[in-house]
Formats: C-alpha cells, sequence, structure tokens
C-alpha cells in the first residue's frame, strides 16, 4: 500500500503534504518476529504498515496479553514514548514478512507545525483509536464468548489463517482450548 493510500483512509490530506511526508520516511521490510516497537523501550518513530500483519502485545510480570492485531493501511506508535517520551508500554511485533514506512517523531512534529492537513489526519487517527479502546472494552464485557468469536471473525477473516491460536485466543481473553471449540462451533453452523 502506498504511503499516499495510507494517509486518505483517515484524512484527504493535500498532494503536496503527502509528499513533504514520503521524503522523511523510509521504507522498511520487517521480519516475522520482528519488533517495530518495543515494551520498556524509548520509541522514537512512528510506522505506517504498507504490507503485513502486526499484534501489540503487553507483557506484565511474564505474562502476556494481546491488545489489537493491525495490517495494511495502520499507523503504529508508542503514545506513551510520542508524548511522554517515556518506554513504550506496549510491543508492536510483526506476525508476518511486512513493509512499514517509518518516520521520526522529530520529522513528523515538524511537518505537523507546517501541515494543517496532517494535522488533521492526526486528529482523525487518534480520534479512531479512542473509539477502538471504548468499543473493545464494552466488546470484553460482554460475556459470550461465542459472539465475541463470531465479530471477530467478521471483522477481520483474514488473519484466521496467519495468526497463531494463541494469540488469537489471548485477544478474546479465552483459553485456546476454548477458541478451538468456538471455532469447530462456528465452522459446524456455516455448513
Amino acid at each position: 500500500m502506498e504511503l499516499t493510500d495510507i494517509l486518505k483512509l483517515n484524512h484527504d490530506v493535500s498532494p503536496r503534504a503527502a509528499a513533504a511526508l514520503r521524503e522523511k520516511c523510509r521504507l522498511l521490510e520487517i521480519q516475522k518476529g520482528e519488533f517495530i516497537v518495543e515494551q520498556g523501550k524509548r520509541s522514537k518513530a512512528l510506522f505506517f504498515v504498507a504490507d503485513g500483519i502486526f499484534r501489540v502485545a503487553f507483557n506484565h510480570n511474564g505474562t502476556e496479553d494481546t491488545i489489537c492485531f493491525g495490517h495494511d493501511g495502520d499507523p503504529f506508535m508508542s503514545v506513551q514514548s510520542y508524548y511522554a517520551q517515556e518506554p513504550s508500554l506496549f510491543s508492536c511485533i510483526a506476525m508476518t514478512v511486512s513493509k512499514v514506512y517509518r518516520i521520526s517523531f522529530a520529522d513528523f512534529d515538524e511537518l505537523l507545525r507546517q501541515h494543517n492537513d496532517l494535522l488533521m489526519w492526526m486528529k482523525n487517527v487518534l480520534t479512531e483509536q479512542l473509539y477502538a479502546l471504548e468499543r473493545r472494552y464494552v466488546y470484553f464485557s460482554q460475556p459470550d464468548a461465542y459472539g465475541r468469536f463470531v465479530s471477530f471473525v467478521a471483522a477481520r477473516p483474514e488473519i484466521m489463517e496467519i495468526i497463531p491460536a494463541k494469540y488469537i485466543a489471548q485477544y478474546l481473553n479465552i483459553r485456546p482450548e476454548t477458541l478451538y471449540r468456538l471455532r469447530a462451533k462456528y465452522l459446524r453452523s456455516r455448513q
């Protein structure tokens, strides 16, 4: 996915602003299992996923939790590092060989000062992220694991075959063996 196409997903950025951003970005190939943001380390960059699937995870005292998944077109950054210059609270890990555009926070901030449409893009991205966080909270407060599973499959069918079951189970807040039962029930209902 081209950078201009990624930007258009959240706001119609001018060709001039998109070109200025593209000039400051580096296109990187990320290997499966590689971190673009690592929990406990200060991140210094914003990433735009051009191609691939990523997992955002939180490790608490040796227990890992999958927060969300991202794919082509999604931006990633540690808000903790960007806003407070502190170590990241989460990790962002490639689940496939992926391509990302990388821009330093310093370069991105400079562009935000120069291009109001990039500032609007950033506002829209942050608003969307807060919206998703609120939805996730309500979504996981519902006791029906099968309903959560069906909603997940409907929203992200392409990653069911790519993401290991243990991460999907973490995301759905269920045990892996429960996921296998839910998957079997779902497949029976589709026959």
